[in-house]
């Protein structure tokens, strides 16, 4: 259990590192980032904070729609955007200005956030908010998953866009290669994801009382 739970705060903490370093590429955000930066514009919240309220209206979407959750879904709603948003804050990398300088780091983004996300489902612990989200809409419009996924994301940025979200060049890189980072971690590391039980909270609790008792 303790090597789990590592595994899935590493997993996260890792996630929110990469993003920074995509933030911090300075040519467009993920899809979702973009829209938490224009969000950010127009209300002042730091744009980590804004992530995890949206995390969390995703979470509460997904289990509106019956969705299972777990201790996973959870932590990645409270902690990804404010390692990320601690990131940004403390200075520790600036912004790039030039072309292949961004694409390093936008690149390091990718990878870094590919092994975050490989590291958090092999601890077992249930989807994540958005993930959970996509899985409850295609059950509810009886779409693929990937369908369903590619249809919020692709309105996620076009809202951002006409709303001032950081758009850019990265943005389109990102949705094209982050998938095939995480494949090709995948192909290097023989991990299958599918062969994962994933728990949900009701199954975690159980097993923390049983660890407890022994």
């Amino acid at each position: 259990m303790t090597k789990r739970l590592i595994k899935l705060f590493l997993g996260l903490i890792m996630f929110g590192l990469g993003l920074s370093f995509v933030y911090f590429a300075n040519i467009g955000l993920d899809s979702w980032n973009s829209l938490h930066s224009a969000i950010s514009n127009f209300t002042g919240i730091p744009i980590g904070y804004v992530s995890v309220i949206v995390a969390g209206g995703a979470f509460f979407l997904a289990v509106a729609l019956g969705e299972k959750f777990g201790l996973g879904t959870i932590a990645d709603s409270l902690i990804v955007g404010p390692v990320f948003q601690f990131i940004i804050d403390s200075n520790v990398f600036e912004m790039q200005t030039e072309v292949l300088p961004s694409l390093v780091y936008i690149s390091l983004g990718m990878a870094i956030t590919a092994l975050g996300a490989l590291l958090y489902m092999s601890s077992g612990f249930g989807a994540g908010p958005r993930d959970s989200m996509y899985l409850g809409l295609s059950k509810k419009f009886g779409l693929q998953v990937g369908t369903t996924k590619l249809i919020c994301e692709v309105l996620v940025v076009v809202l951002a866009y006409f709303l001032g979200g950081l758009v850019g060049w990265g943005t389109f890189l990102n949705a094209i290669f982050s998938g095939l980072f995480l494949q090709a971690f995948i192909f290097i590391l023989k991990f299958d994801p599918k062969k994962v039980d994933q728990e949900n909270i009701f199954q975690s609790i159980e097993n923390f009382r049983k660890l407890k008792k022994s």
